[in-house]
């Protein structure tokens, strides 16, 4: 496939999404919860989303080159953390930026990469963007920018509260961000 019809094709996914969800790129993160999502890997593994536990969905394109070093940092940060699992997402990746990138990274972080009528359905729009989905698959904070503090994410899970109706944990109502129940 040529480049021109590569972004033809783009164009009329971006148009149908549109049409569809009613989102647009420039429209704010109206996203309250995941749909079934699923990423994969260079090596041609699956990871279904949302999974049972915490998240952070790390979406970057492939040519930031500051998200680098704070997926590396992300990555050792969370790695420990009990409950909540870390996913660097490499948007507008084929199989070769994908490799690249792969050979990039310390051999422990697993990159991941998802179709691009995916990446819109999202809200994800070739920009550096984190979000932290609960168990449940609700997106609770969403950030627009490539360095997250990771004492947030952990402010955030502090705050979460085991509802009594279930074993699932709920933010409580004075969560500041516009994702919040």
């Amino acid at each position: 496939m040529c480049y021109r019809e590569k972004i033809i094709k783009e164009i009329i996914i971006s148009v149908m999404v549109t049409l569809l969800v009613g989102s647009t790129p420039f429209a704010s993160a109206s996203l309250r919860k995941l749909p079934p999502t699923t990423l994969y890997t260079l090596q041609g593994e699956e990871k279904s989303l949302p999974s049972s536990s915490w998240a952070v969905l790390y979406f970057f394109p492939p040519d930031c080159w500051s998200c680098f070093t704070e997926i590396a940092k992300l990555h050792n940060q969370i790695q420990g953390e009990r409950d909540l699992l870390f996913f660097p997402i490499c948007i507008d990746c084929d199989w070769k930026k994908m490799k690249n990138l792969h050979d990039s990274f310390a051999e422990n972080i697993k990159l991941y990469f998802l179709p691009s009528l995916e990446q819109a359905i999202l809200g994800i729009w070739g920009k550096t963007t984190v979000f932290l989905v609960s168990p449940s698959g609700k997106v609770v904070r969403r950030w627009d920018r490539p360095q997250i503090n990771v004492e947030e994410i952990k402010g955030l899970l502090a705050s979460a509260t085991y509802s009594p109706r279930s074993s699932e944990k709920k933010l409580k109502p004075s969560c500041s961000s516009t994702l919040c129940e």
